[in-house]
């Protein structure tokens, strides 16, 4: 078991990029942080020249690599290539983030576990895409203790106030009016369901596939469980690759 991070040992350990890795990390922390849907080829030649001067570096890939070597921060960086006020900086840099320690680093939630806050979780150090948070028994990363140069340990912020997509597969007989239930104990467990999918799987018994929103996994298995007890539903199980 890889032991948790110390917050700003994530920076630490993404400095053993390549360069090549840490300018593409770079771009896309930086034109994350730019926000509205811009990117650094919408920003004035001028606004990059000036930063380069203010930081003491040759060429934007430098500016780049020290933002993916997190030797500087993105949203500083944003706010002065923007010409935006400090306080817009402030407000954007005290934002809680879902993992402790990532401030300034690009994190992404993989689809194929879909890990929400409660969850055993271990983060894949990914040139060009930051930390991906992966669920600690995720079969795409079964066996990352051998490669401990590419995960890292990771836990989530204890005050997160912010939904995440979870993926639960329900089994139920295919009775009248039996998934209009289904979606109205989801909305009574205050979840909103973001997709359905369902399969036949016989005449009298089809599968649903249920992405909806939980704020932690206490919350997703409170939704279980009242799905859990309609009289249609055989079974309940959560998507978890």
């Amino acid at each position: 078991m890889l032991s948790a991070q110390k917050p700003g040992k994530i920076r630490q350990l993404l400095k053993n990029l390549k360069r090549d890795d840490s300018v593409n990390l770079g771009r896309r922390l930086l034109n994350h942080a730019l926000g509205n849907g811009r990117k650094i080829t919408d920003i004035p030649q001028e606004n990059i020249s000036r930063e380069l001067v203010r930081m003491k570096l040759a060429t934007l890939d430098d500016l780049l690599a020290e933002i993916g070597l997190g030797n500087a921060m993105s949203v500083v960086v944003a706010r002065n290539l923007l010409n935006e006020p400090e306080s817009n900086t402030e407000e954007n840099t005290t934002r809680k983030l879902p993992i402790k320690g990532a401030d300034g680093v690009l994190i992404t939630f993989a689809k194929c576990c879909r890990p929400v806050p409660g969850d055993p979780i271990i983060a894949h150090i990914s040139p060009g895409k930051g930390l991906v948070i992966h669920h600690e028994s995720c079969r795409n990363i079964r066996g990352y203790e051998k490669e401990p140069e590419k995960f890292m340990a990771v836990e989530w912020d204890s005050d997160i106030d912010t939904d995440f997509i979870a993926e639960i597969k329900v089994d139920m007989f295919n009775h009248q009016g039996a998934l209009a239930n289904l979606t109205a104990a989801i909305n009574d467990a205050n979840s909103s369901i973001q997709s359905m999918n369902t399969e036949e799987k016989d005449g009298r018994v089809y599968c649903a596939f249920i992405r909806l929103t939980a704020k932690d996994r206490i919350q997703l298995a409170n939704i279980m469980r009242k799905i859990r007890i309609m009289p249609d539903v055989l079974r309940v199980s959560r998507n978890r690759n």
